[in-house]
C-alpha cells in the first residue's frame, strides 16, 4: 500500500471489499479500514469512480503515445503518478517539494 502513495504520506482510511489479503494490510499499516457491503453499489461508488478513472487515462496515455497494450502497466504507474501531482499542484504544494532530498 505504502507503494501507491508514497513513504511520506499518510492513509487516513481506506475502503474496500472483504478482501482477506486487504483486511490483513491494513491491520499491518494500522489505518482505520472502511468495508463495503457486497452487490450494493452505493457502498463502492467511490471505489469504482475510480477504477474507472485509472481505465481511462491508462487507455488515452497508450493512444495518444501510440503504444500497444504490452505497455498497460507502465501507463496505468503513469496515469496514477500524474493525477497525484496534478491534485498536489492544485493544492498549492509546490512542485519542486516532490524533488527535494
Amino acid at each position: 500500500m505504502k507503494h501507491f502513495v508514497g513513504h511520506t504520506e499518510e492513509i487516513g482510511a481506506f475502503d474496500s471489499d472483504n478482501a482477506p489479503e486487504l483486511i490483513s494490510a491494513m491491520k499491518v499499516l494500522q489505518c482505520r479500514h472502511v468495508l463495503s457491503r457486497d452487490y450494493i453499489s452505493k457502498s463502492n461508488a467511490k471505489a469504482e469512480r475510480a477504477v474507472r478513472s485509472v481505465l481511462e487515462g491508462t487507455r488515452v496515455n497508450l493512444l495518444q503515445a501510440r503504444l500497444n497494450h504490452w505497455h498497460w502497466p507502465h501507463a496505468a504507474r503513469h496515469w496514477c503518478f500524474m493525477q497525484t501531482v496534478w491534485r498536489t499542484i492544485a493544492m498549492g504544494v509546490e512542485s519542486e517539494a516532490w524533488f527535494e532530498v
